[in-house]
């Protein structure tokens, strides 16, 4: 959200700034960055000038799309992508039912972009470290 708030500058942000911002540890957020560029959301640069800004347009970052592709999928119970983990799966109703919340969550979020929650200006110069 912060990189996007601050996209119209078209300036790069430090990772110790954000961490300054968010009170979190740099170590930390350096892995979250290292990660986040691997995927494509972001980009980075070393050197003097450097730092990091996104990598794609805050409409085309998917909300659902986005946490699946940091932290996997979002599944409720195994049982509802892999079969023979469960000695009644052959009569238990829970499993489609799981598999539906799984549907139903995953197209909610989809329904949401990066762009739907960048705060405001004047919100984000009250971050400003």
């Amino acid at each position: 959200m912060y990189l996007g708030a601050r996209r119209a500058a078209q300036r790069r942000t430090t990772s110790a700034e954000i961490a300054a911002v968010f009170d979190v540890s740099l170590n930390h957020l350096v892995k979250v960055v290292n990660e986040l560029a691997r995927l494509g959301y972001i980009r980075t640069a070393r050197g003097p000038g450097g730092g990091v800004q996104l990598g794609r347009t805050p409409e085309s970052i998917v909300l659902g799309d986005f946490i699946e592709d940091f932290q996997g999928p979002m599944r409720l119970h195994e049982c509802t992508v892999t079969d023979g983990i469960c000695a009644i799966e052959t009569f238990c109703k829970l499993k489609g039912i799981f598999a539906q919340a799984d549907r139903l969550q995953k197209d909610f979020l989809d329904g949401y972009t990066l762009a739907d929650f960048i705060p405001s200006k004047a919100k984000l110069a009250r971050l400003a470290p």
